[in-house]
C-alpha cells in the first residue's frame, strides 16, 4: 500500500511539474508574440521628414504644378525659398514634406504643402 501512494504521490508530481512548464512556456510565447507585433507596427509607420522648398522648374516642360517631377530641391537642402518675382500668375516654389521615396522632390498629397508661392509669367 505505501508503494502505491509513493507511485501515486510521484505520479502527481510529475503531472505537476508538466502542468508548470507548459504554463511558463505559453507564457514565454505569448510574450514573445505581443514583441513581434509591436516589432511590425513600428516598421510600417510612416517616418515624417521636415518640409522643405522646392522650386517650380518645369523639368518635363509641360507646366504641370501639380508633378513632383517638375521641382528641384533648393540650394541649402531645401532650408531657404527661391526669390519668387512678384505675381500670382504661377507656382514659384512650395514648401512641403519630401516624398517618402525620393526626398529630392516633394510630397504633393493633401496635407503634406505647407506653403506655395507664386510668381509672374
Amino acid at each position: 500500500m505505501a508503494t502505491l501512494n509513493i507511485k501515486a504521490l510521484s505520479a502527481g508530481i510529475s503531472l505537476f511539474a508538466l502542468f508548470m512548464v507548459g504554463t511558463i512556456s505559453a507564457k514565454a510565447n505569448t510574450h514573445e508574440g505581443g514583441k513581434k507585433e509591436n516589432e511590425v507596427k513600428a516598421k510600417t509607420e510612416k517616418v515624417v521628414l521636415a518640409p522643405q522648398w522646392y522650386e517650380f522648374t518645369d523639368n518635363l516642360n509641360d507646366g504641370d504644378a501639380s508633378n513632383p517631377l517638375n521641382y528641384t530641391l533648393t540650394p541649402n537642402a531645401g532650408q531657404n525659398p527661391p526669390s519668387c518675382p512678384t505675381g500670382e500668375d504661377q507656382v514659384c516654389a512650395v514648401h512641403a514634406q519630401p516624398d517618402q521615396d525620393n526626398p529630392d522632390i516633394p510630397d504633393l498629397s493633401s496635407g503634406s504643402i505647407v506653403e506655395t508661392r507664386m510668381k509672374a509669367e
